[in-house]
């Protein structure tokens, strides 16, 4: 029965490995004192209740600028696509003998 001993991939170059087997015991230190002062940090979450916050003028202003833009976007999808949508329409007012006459839902 053969014993294997599996190792972990080491990143780095040799001179990186050597120096951190090296300093091992130095880098284990400080990454426990930072981990220690990092946990002596920690705070236990504090809930806190905020009031709802009433809109002053730049809320209202920053609304009515993306109201603006919201329109402003409408307006440039119909313009980009009321090219086709007139060669349709003309297209259904032949075929249909100008079906939005007033009097087209009248059956004669």
């Amino acid at each position: 029965m053969t014993l294997t001993v599996d190792r972990y991939n080491q990143s780095g170059s040799r001179a990186q490995r050597l120096r951190r087997m090296m300093h091992a015991e130095r880098i284990s230190s400080s990454r426990a004192h930072l981990l220690g002062q990092q946990r002596a940090g920690d705070r236990p979450d504090e809930w806190v209740t905020l009031d709802p916050e009433e809109d002053d003028e730049l809320d209202h202003a920053v609304y009515e600028d993306l109201e603006r833009w919201r329109q402003e976007a409408k307006d440039l999808n119909w313009d980009s696509i009321m090219d086709k949508l007139h060669a349709y329409y003309m297209d259904l007012k032949a075929r249909t003998k100008n079906w939005t006459d007033p009097n087209s839902y009248w059956i004669l």
